[in-house]
């Protein structure tokens, strides 16, 4: 029993020794990505409210606020910036008039693919044996480990339409000698006797406003592939080496935008499949060694990311790699 199994271990050392180890520099194209961004809301973010009396006014720049102690006028309100205020024969008198605005924005979400131009590096090492031999032909099996990087990109301008409502009050006092404070800003009125009208004087202003965006896509794969090998022999130090089989990638990957001032990343990881088909041409330099170019074709799953609304789908599904490599025998 002893000598059964020192001849099985014996015959699986032959097979080892009978393989080939190699290294291979990969160049890959052929990656894409679809971005797609949410629909701006179309609403205001501060509710500008009706013109009806007694009614509540919210702004970017401040408030005017229904008060139900007084008609017609109310004491609650407050702005961000003396900008806002006009004043009547140079004093912030009865007369005087106080701006504010509010603004809301609509379109929708920007879709973007991009085609990933540029090569993107990457390596393989592998393990091929070839046990069942014939006169020109032989067959075996090949696993090996990889790794690829990958970098996809847009960026441009758009726009989005906005409109913009900008209500104007005239500031009025109990009495006409009450004029408006020395005030700070933001400034948020605490008096009684310095008032607002409850309904202001609106108009109304639409245009487009352009905003520059980027989205942008970047991984590493980290892999295993597996599957059947043909070699053919073309001449005494020359032979064409043929494969095809499945692959396994760990990703990882960032993905990142940004929307005028609205800016967001995310990481996110993950298990893709995939297969491939590759062929290179074999040169013996010795009876060792061995140096190969080819190109491989690969097809692999997507891998999606999303971050505030924002999305990304990073895609595989042809890509072409060349491939220069270099082999030993043992």
């Amino acid at each position: 029993m002893k000598k059964t199994a020192f001849l099985m271990l014996a015959a699986m050392a032959g097979s080892v020794c009978a393989g080939e180890f190699g290294g291979v520099i990969k160049a890959t194209t052929g990656f894409t990505a679809d971005f797609s961004s949410p629909s701006a809301s179309g609403a205001y973010a501060k509710d500008p409210g009706t013109l009806a009396p007694n009614s509540n006014h919210e702004y970017d720049n401040g408030y005017v606020r229904d008060n139900l102690l007084s008609s017609g006028t109310t004491p609650d309100w407050g702005f961000t910036s003396k900008s806002q205020v006009t004043p009547i024969l140079g004093n912030y008198a009865n007369g005087a008039t106080i701006a504010y605005s509010s603004e809301k924005i609509s379109g929708a979400g920007l879709s973007k693919s991009a085609d990933d131009s540029g090569i993107e590096p990457g390596f393989e090492l592998f393990y091929r044996d070839l046990p069942w031999k014939g006169e020109r032909n032989s067959f075996g099996y090949l696993i090996g480990l990889t790794y690829q990087q990958v970098a996809v990109e847009t960026s441009g301008s758009a726009s989005f339409a906005t409109e913009k409502t900008t209500d104007t009050y005239t500031y009025s006092g109990i009495f006409p000698n009450v004029g408006l404070p020395a005030f700070p800003v933001p400034y948020d009125n605490t008096d009684p006797a310095l008032l607002l009208p409850d309904v202001p004087v609106r108009g109304i202003t639409t245009g487009t406003r352009a905003y520059q965006y980027a989205r942008k896509v970047e991984a590493d794969l980290l892999g295993a592939k597996a599957g059947p090998v043909w070699e053919v022999s073309l001449c005494k130090d020359l032979s064409l080496v043929m494969g095809a089989g499945a692959s396994m990638q760990w990703m990882k990957s960032t993905f990142s935008y940004t929307d005028g001032a609205a800016s967001g990343k995310t990481e996110d990881s993950g298990m893709i499949l995939g297969a491939y088909a590759q062929g290179d041409l074999e040169y013996a330099i010795t009876d060792r060694w061995r140096v190969f170019a080819g190109a491989e074709w690969m097809s692999q799953q997507s891998f999606s990311q999303s971050v505030d609304g924002y999305n990304s789908n990073l895609q595989g599904a042809s890509l072409i790699s060349g491939r220069l490599g270099v082999a030993v025998s043992f």
